[in-house]
């Protein structure tokens, strides 16, 4: 039998899925307004893209 790896191994955390769900929807709103954020700097001339 092959060694169990990361996906298939037993959750040893203890951190149930929802909650982590949750912190990756949150992580993603935080990177949609910095990406808003810098197209609005973009806009006014502060920013510039290289």
């Amino acid at each position: 039998m092959a060694a169990p790896d990361s996906i298939s191994a037993p959750k040893s955390s203890g951190v149930p899925k929802p909650q982590v769900y949750d912190l990756i929807n949150r992580l993603n709103a935080a990177f949609a307004r910095v990406h808003r954020n810098m197209e609005a700097l973009e806009q006014v001339g502060i920013l510039t893209r290289s």
